[in-house]
């Protein structure tokens, strides 16, 4: 069966899909994108999905994020984008320069407050509902977990009949590898240094973790997520 890949904004996705590229053949798995059509002022008005005919035909899978951590890093990836762009917009921050989205939000308590105030495009639950809820149905055969990517696109391949050309560790490996020689000479003040930020705990308080339990609660109680406090550094 063809897999259909439903692209969820920041978990991850450019790299599983580089990996599905490397893994197996084209035609295998279909990725379609997302963009988020919004009126002046951010309220919703859904998601255009270029979704091919006959949905039994293809195993439909997405992949979902830790609610905590995915605000942390879409909050990181506004920092270092040139312009923020129209597929993770909030009424906020659409169109604005990486200079002036710094200088509006310069923490990210900041830009988390005027989304709970404001702004209801805010909140993963939203894109995640938009994105994989079709009139109330669930319409994903398998919903993946990004804190475990490994074992779920295993799952995928498993469901879809795919043999891959590449392990997940091995494609990680040599990925890693390469970040790390293209970037070890980079100085700090390049775009790259806002993709590596301390673990997401590290910019909560009490407020903003209640806050996001709060707006996101059905995606944190459905996929059993806690909230966790470590000391690494990660990648965004």
């Amino acid at each position: 069966m063809i897999g259909l890949y439903l692209h969820t904004p920041r978990s991850g996705s450019t790299f599983t899909s580089t990996y599905f590229r490397r893994a197996c053949k084209e035609e295998a798995i279909f990725q379609v994108g997302h963009r988020r059509l919004s009126k002046p002022g951010g309220k919703r008005v859904g998601y255009l999905l270029p979704m091919p005919e006959n949905l039994s035909d293809y195993f439909k899978f997405g992949f979902i994020r830790n609610p905590w951590y995915w605000h942390v890093s879409k909050y990181f990836y506004f920092r270092r984008s040139p312009v923020v762009e129209a597929g993770l917009l909030i009424g906020c921050d659409a169109g604005l320069k990486r200079e002036d989205f710094t200088k509006k939000f310069p923490t990210f308590k900041d830009h988390m407050l005027w989304g709970d105030s404001e702004c209801p495009n805010f909140w993963l639950s939203y894109v995640y509902r938009d994105m994989y809820f079709v009139d109330g149905r669930d319409m994903l055969d398998y919903v993946g977990s990004c804190e475990n990517k490994e074992r779920s696109v295993n799952e995928i391949f498993k469901r879809c009949n795919i043999i891959p050309k590449i392990s997940w560790q091995d494609f990680y490996r040599d990925t890693e590898r390469k970040a790390v020689k293209s970037t070890k000479d980079m100085p700090k003040g390049k775009i790259f240094w806002d993709t590596v930020h301390e673990h997401y705990s590290h910019y909560y308080d009490q407020e903003l973790i209640d806050l996001v339990y709060k707006k996101d609660k059905e995606i944190i109680d459905r996929f059993n997520y806690k909230y966790e406090v470590r000391e690494e550094r990660e990648w965004n």
